[in-house]
């Protein structure tokens, strides 16, 4: 559970990057909450495309990644959404210019060490 709540956040915060990178610097406009819907839909989509991955490695393989199946899958993608939209809301919160916590921080020292990646 750890892996995936903490995986997840760390993707809603790369998707919320990749979004910038594509707007800052140029003549796309992206809101703050288009910003945080695609971190969103960008973490949660790894979370989905890791359950196929464990699926078919317990299908071909034989193993038993999924432990209880149904359940344990189910249990994954909800702690992804959770994890996802933490790291969503920080990429919004960073945005909107809000102080923030301890993401909000790490994305604003990442910015600040690539300007050349953000138009800048």
């Amino acid at each position: 559970m750890v892996l995936h709540g903490g995986s997840a956040v760390a993707f809603g915060l790369v998707g919320a990057l990749l979004m910038l990178m594509l707007v800052q610097g140029s003549q796309l406009k992206a809101a703050p909450l288009t910003v945080a819907f695609f971190a969103f839909c960008f973490a949660v989509t790894i979370g989905a495309l890791w359950e196929i991955w464990e699926f078919m490695l317990d299908q071909v393989f034989g193993l038993n990644t999924q432990k209880s199946g149904l359940v344990d899958t189910m249990w994954d993608l909800i702690v992804d959404a959770i994890g996802a939209l933490i790291g969503a809301g920080a990429g919004w919160a960073y945005l909107k210019g809000r102080e923030g916590g301890p993401l909000v921080r790490a994305m604003r020292a990442f910015i600040d060490r690539n300007r050349r990646l953000f138009g800048g």
